[in-house]
């Protein structure tokens, strides 16, 4: 179960090292990165702001993600049996929570 927790870390690294060209506003309009809703691919304009607004809000909860991440190598082993298996289910509200607020982007956010 230590590996989940390794693994979480590898995750939050790889995090921050996609979302910082999208903060940037380095990654053009394209078919396999960044967020594409309808509201980002309006105009170039919208793609960068929307993909900004949600590398943002990614970086902020890698915080908490890289933190859990943290506890679950720590503790993992010495929690009871039940929990052990609840905690890598958690860290998935660190990624739904950001992915949820692009879904629901519009221009007026940016």
């Amino acid at each position: 179960m230590i590996v989940i927790g390794f693994l979480h870390l590898a995750v939050t690294a790889l995090l921050v090292v996609t979302c910082l060209p999208l903060l940037r506003g380095q990654v053009p309009r394209n078919a396999w990165y960044g967020v594409r809703i309808p509201a980002a691919l309006a105009s170039d304009e919208a793609w960068y702001a929307c993909n900004a607004y949600f590398a943002r809000r990614m970086l902020g909860w890698t915080v908490p993600f890289g933190l859990w991440a943290l506890a679950e190598v720590a503790w993992i082993d010495r929690m009871p049996l039940p929990w052990r298996h609840y905690m890598p289910l958690g860290s998935l509200l660190f990624l739904a929570v950001p992915i949820i607020q692009a879904l629901r982007w519009t221009p007026s956010r940016g």
